[in-house]
């Protein structure tokens, strides 16, 4: 098996590679500056720093691409262009971007799992883009499985020259569940404080850091002070490098993450220690091909509470299982996800609107693409190893919609070997799964 395997994957990259090697891009330009146009609302600075350019620079057709999807990846605009435009004796590369509406007042909805009945549903407050700036303030009010609020602040270059990022997060959460050998249900709280910071080098690098503390309000079962309170302060760090040419359907490119978390519990003054490593590789086998690889792997040492725990179907979901929750210290996954562009990305202006809201109805954005998927993953206790043999699979198909402002609505069918086709797995996630 795992023979023919490799030979897959390498007639695979020798077929990408014949494929791609046909494109020639066109002669470069000498560009003698930039103008920028549609942004009303968004500051220029947030556009002309995401852009590697010097006065009289030489620039090819695969640098205006490259341009054009790093601004499309500021998820502001539902159409940037980018152009060569010439006057006089100058040439100026010319941007049009077409702005979204930012605030949105919404219902919000949510699969929190593993039951199929555990949703949460309330309402959403959502400003993207506040102040022109790229700043983003969400609020949440849920009821549901569990009942809550969250606020949440991020600016992703708070500080310009140095490429410092800001996030501050608040949430205060209850939930009611039966303690052992009891009746009556017992009402559970969590509450935690998050602050983030991040520092960017260059394009594809960034820092991340990140302090919080928490409560858990839960029976003395599930708490490690066995009393009614865990207290937890905890230090994250990561870094992140993303090769990836569009981050809503990546078709080029590679996107790697390695973070680590020291979480500290009060009173008894445990330690526990996270590590996780994410790796995905997006290939190209044609203009409308490509082929999706992902490792990922996470572990815990130290103290691991129940509340805490990775959980392979839960807070790692496999594609094919509806009811998959199996807690462990160690995780492992692996996704491979062969991605077809049925409809090309069209864009459509709808005229019969009223004037003060017609540029919000400008260059809307539609598509759809198709995609098979195999998902394969192992959860396992402190003191067992990896067994090839009790990895789980599934497998399915994807239908992947590109619609305005939500970007993409993602509907998969998922089947597992172990009961066939008959119980397919039905999710739904505003997101590509890699």
């Amino acid at each position: 098996m795992v023979t023919y395997f490799g030979v897959f994957i390498s007639v695979v990259l020798l077929v990408s590679l014949i494929l791609n090697s046909t494109c020639n891009g066109s002669p470069p330009i000498r560009v003698d500056g930039i103008q920028i146009i549609g942004n009303d609302k968004t500051h220029s600075e947030i556009l002309l720093r995401e852009i590697y350019f010097k006065q009289k620079q030489w620039l090819d057709s695969s640098d205006l691409i490259d341009i054009e999807n790093r601004l499309t990846n500021l998820n502001l605009f539902h159409r940037v262009e980018v152009f060569p435009l010439v006057r006089m004796d100058s040439i100026y590369l010319v941007i049009a971007v077409t702005e979204k509406w930012y605030i949105f007042p919404l219902p919000y909805f949510h699969w929190v799992g593993p039951e199929p009945n555990d949703f949460e549903y309330g309402f959403r407050y959502l400003q993207m883009n506040f102040q022109g700036l790229n700043r983003t303030l969400i609020g949440n009010y849920y009821h549901g499985k569990r009942n809550g609020q969250m606020f949440l602040f991020h600016d992703p270059w708070i500080i310009h020259s140095p490429g410092i990022g800001f996030l501050f997060l608040l949430r205060n959460e209850h939930w009611y569940e039966k303690p052992p050998l009891e009746i009556q249900e017992e009402k559970h709280l969590q509450q935690t404080a998050y602050l983030g910071l991040s520092k960017r080098f260059g394009y594809n690098h960034l820092l991340k850091f990140g302090f919080s503390f928490q409560k858990w309000d839960l029976d003395t079962t599930k708490t490690v002070s066995k009393e009614k309170q865990d207290y937890l302060h905890s230090f994250r760090v990561e870094y992140e490098r993303d090769h990836r040419d569009l981050i809503e359907l990546p078709h080029t490119g590679d996107y790697f993450s390695q973070s680590f978390e020291w979480i500290r519990i009060h009173k008894v003054w445990k330690n526990r220690f996270v590590g996780t490593f994410d790796y995905r590789q997006y290939l190209p086998l044609h203009q409308k091909w490509t082929l999706s690889c992902q490792l990922l792997s996470s572990s815990v040492s130290g103290e691991d509470p129940t509340y805490l725990q990775l959980r392979l179907g839960h807070t790692h979901y496999l594609r094919g299982y509806r009811n998959l929750d199996r807690p462990g210290v160690f995780l492992v996954k692996g996704v491979f996800d062969l991605r077809y562009q049925t409809i090309q990305r069209r864009y459509y202006t709808f005229t019969n609107v009223p004037s003060s809201v017609a540029k919000h109805f400008r260059n809307l954005k539609f598509g759809l693409s198709t995609s098979l998927f195999y998902e394969m993953g192992q959860s396992w206790k402190k003191g067992k190893s990896l067994d090839s043999e009790k990895l789980l699979s599934g497998y399915g198909i994807s239908l992947i919609f590109t619609l305005p402002y939500v970007n993409i609505l993602r509907f998969d069918v998922g089947f597992n070997p172990r009961v066939g086709i008959d119980q397919p797995a039905l999710f739904t996630e505003l997101k590509t799964a890699l």
